[in-house]
């Protein structure tokens, strides 16, 4: 039979304990540490390749559609184009690393995203500065607010909140 009095057998893999609080000595223990050790190495390494594969592609996509010097058009497409490449690496990245549903974004893969954010905001900001039309700069700041901000971003769930501070930065 089984002892719950601090000592025992765990009929699940054979190991005797001699108490509570002796973790630091249980096999069990350092094999867990172990795996999530390396259950994070396998994360970061996926996070570095997929950024590596996609920022230069995301950037010539952004650049193209700045090369038109129309910031309205830029500004829709441009994060229209930045929150599905988030979206899609998101759902990507669940699929290898799930998430429980109370379990907080990871902090590796928002760092990543917001890299790719930053994309947009770097082509869409010298643009910004560059304008000498009072009109345009207004219109811009709407579509920023009530599309981008308004709409986009909170259809678009984790994305959209990784996204939203580089359209913000982008206003101000």
């Amino acid at each position: 039979a089984t002892s719950f009095s601090g000592s025992g057998h765990d009929g699940y893999t054979g190991v005797t304990t001699a108490g509570t609080g002796t973790l630091a000595g249980n096999p069990l223990f350092s094999t867990r540490s172990a795996a999530m050790s390396l259950y994070n190495d396998c994360e970061e390494c996926f996070v570095d390749q997929r950024k590596r594969l996609l920022e230069p592609s995301v950037s010539a996509h952004i650049k193209s559609l700045g090369d038109v010097r129309n910031m309205i058009a830029l500004t829709r497409l441009g994060s229209s184009y930045v929150l599905r490449v988030c979206q899609l690496e998101r759902q990507l990245y669940e699929h290898f690393f799930p998430l429980n549903s109370d379990e907080e974004e990871s902090p590796v893969l928002t760092a990543a995203l917001s890299g790719i954010c930053d994309i947009f905001y770097t082509e869409l900001r010298p643009q910004i500065l560059q304008e000498n039309e009072l009109e345009k700069l207004v219109y811009l700041i709407e579509v920023l607010k009530t599309e981008v901000l308004g709409d986009d971003v909170p259809r678009r769930g984790a994305a959209g909140t990784v996204f939203a501070p580089s359209a913000v930065r982008a206003i101000a």
